[in-house]
C-alpha cells in the first residue's frame, strides 16, 4: 500500500512539473521546505553557537564588526558572524570600499551589518540607514555605538519614494553608494524618472521575486543600462567545511545554519557612467 501511494505521489509531482505553473508551484514548495528545515537546524544549533562564539564578525570585508548582542533582524545571524553571509559579494564590497565614497545610503539596514560595516571601512563617510523595524533601529543604534560610528550614522524609518526623493539631493553625485535590500520594494524606490539623482550613484541591489516584474535582471538592465554599467552576481552554495566553528554542531545541522536564500536572482551592481565620479574611476572597471 505504501509503495503504491509513493508511486501515485511521484506521478502527481511529475505531471505537475510538466506545466510552467506546476513547476513554479513545486519550486516554491521546495523553497519553503528548505527554509523550514534551515530554521529547525538553526534553532537546534543556537545554544552551542552562542556558547562557542563571541558576537564579532570573523571573516569577510566586515571582519571585526562587533554586535551588541547575539541576534539579527530580518535575516540569518550566524552566517554574518561566520563571514558566510552574502560572501559572494565580498570582492565587490572590497572594490566599492576602494572608491572611498563620502556618502552611503542603506535601504533595509536591519541591525546594521552593512551600514555600520561600511562606516568602519569608510571612516570619513556619512551614512543614512533606513530601517522600519523598531527592533532593527534599536540594534542598529547599539551596533553603531559599539563600533564607534554613531556620530556618522543617521537612522531613519521606512524608506518610501517620497523619503528617497527628499533625501536624494543631499547626496553628492559620484561620491555616493546606495545599498538596497528592500524585499521587492526596490522596483518602486529605484525609479530614475522619480529620483534622477540615481543616475550619478553607484548601487548594489539585492533582487527579489515580484510577479508583476517578471525577470528582475531584465528589469535592472532595462531600467539602468543607459546610465550605469550593469553586472549581476549569482548566489552560490555554502560549504560547511569552510567554517571550522561549525564543528561544535552535529553534521546534519551545519548546512541548514548557513542557508540564507532560496531565490535565484542574486544581486545587481550598478556603476554610474555619469560625470562627477571620483578621479580616475571608470564605470565597469
Amino acid at each position: 500500500m505504501r509503495s503504491k501511494l509513493l508511486g501515485l505521489v511521484k506521478r502527481f509531482i511529475h505531471r505537475l512539473g510538466a506545466s510552467p505553473r506546476g513547476a513554479k508551484l513545486l519550486r516554491l514548495a521546495a523553497e519553503e521546505y528548505a527554509i523550514s528545515e534551515a530554521g529547525k537546524a538553526t534553532r537546534a544549533a543556537d545554544p552551542a553557537l552562542r556558547a562557542a562564539l563571541a558576537p564579532v564578525v570573523l571573516r569577510g570585508p566586515f571582519a571585526g564588526l562587533q554586535y551588541p548582542e547575539h541576534g539579527a533582524v530580518g535575516s540569518t545571524y550566524w552566517p554574518k558572524l561566520l563571514g558566510a553571509y552574502e560572501c559572494e559579494l565580498a570582492p565587490t564590497i572590497e572594490a566599492l570600499i576602494a572608491k572611498s565614497y563620502s556618502h552611503v545610503l542603506d535601504i533595509g539596514a536591519a541591525e546594521g551589518y552593512y551600514a555600520v560595516g561600511l562606516a568602519r571601512r569608510l571612516p570619513t563617510a556619512r551614512v543614512i540607514a533606513f530601517e522600519g523595524s523598531p527592533k532593527g533601529q534599536r540594534l542598529l543604534h547599539a551596533m553603531a555605538v559599539k563600533n564607534g560610528a554613531d556620530d556618522r550614522i543617521r537612522i531613519e524609518g521606512w524608506c518610501d519614494l517620497r523619503a528617497l526623493r527628499n533625501i536624494a539631493p543631499t547626496f553628492p553625485p559620484g561620491r555616493t553608494l546606495l545599498i538596497c535590500d528592500a524585499e521587492s520594494s526596490e522596483y518602486d524606490l529605484l525609479d530614475p524618472a522619480a529620483v534622477p539623482e540615481l543616475a550619478r550613484w553607484d548601487m548594489l541591489v539585492e533582487l527579489h521575486r515580484r510577479s508583476s516584474i517578471g525577470d528582475p535582471r531584465s528589469w535592472a538592465t532595462r531600467t539602468f543600462q543607459s546610465t550605469h554599467a550593469v553586472s549581476f552576481i549569482d548566489a552560490e552554495p555554502r560549504l560547511p567545511s569552510a567554517y571550522p566553528e561549525l564543528r561544535v554542531l552535529p553534521s546534519e545541522h551545519r548546512a541548514g545554519v548557513l542557508l540564507e536564500r532560496t531565490d535565484p536572482f542574486g544581486w545587481v551592481l550598478l556603476e554610474s557612467r555619469g560625470a562627477g565620479n571620483p578621479p580616475g574611476y571608470q564605470a565597469g572597471s
